[in-house]
């Protein structure tokens, strides 16, 4: 009877009837595909209904390298605070490399991540943030009281502490001096952003990295910076695995306007992406 009231909708035969049984007419056929679709469809309306509903906590995890998390974990945690309509949503975060939280991202062990990795699988969806302007840092001696820029071809001259040689930043850094023909002078090679940075202030040492990662100790003249020459940049992108479009709209929304936020204050160093240094 269903049937019959369907080909009387559509005004065409959905079943070839015989004694054998019944199989669909290519109008059927057409129809079933389009069902799929429908009942697909449903389903995700009845979770994001249930989330607009408040039937109970929405809980993320968002993997973060140490310079986002630094400038962005603040302002996002104050926008949901500052929001009711959030009341029930939950973010927590995870540090990590770049390359490491895709690996996570894989595992569904976070839900997204602020990488500077692409992994070009369809299953993910990726949003481009930002371009992030890299420097040399040091303390003023470290840096020998030099102020402006510095060539890549000069960069041999300054004991860096870096990554190990497999990590995504460390080759980043060492393809862009190759491309220049330019020497890096690694005095040393620690993973620990806590490390790197004892090695920074206590031992003269100096690092390549985003300018945001020590903009504060630079305005505040513990740290000096010398821009590079050519400029280095990487881009930031938001990496989200599959989710309900309602909870994928809220995350993606408190990313963007968080980095635009910090973005206002220059001495970040992002920009916004594909415009370069």
């Amino acid at each position: 009877m269903q049937i019959k009231l369907l080909e009387d909708v559509f005004g065409t035969t959905l079943l070839r009837r015989s004694a054998q049984g019944a199989v669909p007419t290519e109008a059927g056929r057409v129809l079933q595909k389009h069902s799929k679709r429908v009942i697909k469809n449903l389903s995700q309306a009845h979770k994001e209904l249930a989330e607009l509903r408040g039937s109970g906590e929405i809980r993320l995890t968002l993997g973060i390298t140490t310079t986002s998390g630094k400038e962005l974990v603040g302002p996002m945690l104050a926008a949901i605070k500052s929001r009711p309509s959030l009341k029930k949503f939950q973010l927590t975060f995870r540090e990590g490399k770049s390359d490491d939280l895709l690996d996570l991202l894989r595992e569904r062990k976070i839900d997204a991540a602020l990488s500077y990795e692409d992994s070009g699988e369809h299953r993910f969806h990726v949003t481009v943030l930002y371009s992030e302007q890299f420097v040399l840092v040091g303390t003023p001696k470290a840096l020998k009281g030099r102020s402006g820029t510095v060539a890549l071809d000069e960069i041999g001259e300054f004991p860096l502490v870096m990554s190990p040689a497999e990590e995504g930043g460390r080759r980043f850094i060492e393809e862009a001096a190759m491309r220049r023909h330019a020497r890096l002078n690694v005095d040393t090679e620690i993973s620990s952003a806590l490390l790197k940075q004892e090695m920074l202030f206590q031992h003269r040492k100096c690092m390549i990295v985003p300018r945001a990662r020590f903009a504060a100790e630079i305005r505040t003249g513990k740290l000096s910076m010398l821009q590079l020459s050519p400029p280095l940049s990487r881009t930031k992108l938001f990496v989200l695995r599959s989710m309900p479009r309602t909870t994928h709209e809220i995350l993606r929304s408190l990313v963007k306007k968080s980095v635009e936020q910090r973005m206002i204050a220059s001495e970040t160093g992002w920009l916004p992406a594909g415009s370069g240094p």
